[in-house]
């Protein structure tokens, strides 16, 4: 393989990167958001609504972890690490019209994710809570139910 060839696929490879980090930045916000409208549904006990947005909710994850499994390997391709060091290693080989707003997305991104992170434990900790206070109530009516007069 010549070094423009090498060049070439790293220079594609890059441009891919880029392009697929601004569509997670979108799609990391629409999980916020779905994550938002879980939240809402389940304070308001709406189970249906609920279980088609689950439905959706877990396809999203899926898509989105493959989307990071691609990313990975455009980091690799590109030479680099597939983590954050590699994603920062990119940014100091590139020109600085291309690496503020490389840096500045990545940044973002990883805000985006740990708004989606903290969020899903505000929505775990809504469904324990649920789940605990009708584990009472069901036993307590049992308890009740059966109880001699």
């Amino acid at each position: 393989m010549s070094v423009s060839t090498i060049n070439t696929a790293r220079s594609t490879a890059i441009k891919q990167f880029i392009v697929e980090l601004k569509a997670d930045l979108n799609d990391y916000q629409r999980l916020l958001e779905l994550m938002l409208v879980q939240h809402k549904l389940m304070t308001k006990r709406e189970t249906e609504k609920l279980s088609q947005i689950s439905g959706k909710h877990k396809s999203f994850l899926e898509y989105l972890e493959a989307r990071a499994q691609n990313r990975s390997q455009l980091l690799i391709q590109i030479g680099v690490s597939a983590d954050a060091s590699g994603v920062a290693k990119l940014v100091a080989a590139l020109p600085n019209k291309l690496a503020h707003p490389l840096a500045a997305d990545w940044n973002e991104l990883h805000k985006l994710i740990e708004k989606c992170k903290a969020q899903n434990e505000r929505n775990n900790t809504l469904l324990d809570m649920q789940q605990s206070i009708l584990s009472r109530l069901t036993q307590e009516t049992d308890t009740q139910l059966y109880a001699p007069d």
